[in-house]
């Protein structure tokens, strides 16, 4: 599998609808196409994996792969599923709770992209 280089953001009216992460620049076109009344920013993660010294764990687009940090510990887990896993809740509940802002279990979780 190749290395995965950009990040590309698909936003509609100011707000993000879609992320795709990518080894080439050269699939915006695809993206494109399948958005096209959409603005499309691409940014570079390939300093990401040189810094932490492996590639993102974020290889799909959607909610559930985005990953996720406790505000009260600072830990952080590579995706929702293993963040829920960890911590002994259904993944749902979780997600819920990132989005509303709710605590779980006396912390809160954040969402990073």
């Amino acid at each position: 599998m190749a290395d995965i280089n950009y990040l590309l953001a698909v936003s509609k009216a100011g707000k993000v609808i879609k992320r795709y992460f990518v080894h080439s620049l050269s699939l915006v076109a695809a993206v494109r196409k399948k958005h096209p009344d959409s603005e499309i920013e691409a940014f570079d993660v390939s300093e990401y994996r040189m810094k932490f010294k492996d590639t993102p764990t974020i290889i799909a687009s959607g909610d559930y792969f985005y990953r996720v940090r406790c505000t009260e510990s600072g830990q952080e887990w590579g995706s929702v599923k293993e963040c829920a896993k960890d911590i002994g809740v259904p993944v749902k509940t979780l997600y819920s709770a990132i989005a509303r802002k709710n605590a779980i279990r006396g912390r809160h979780y954040e969402k990073l992209i």
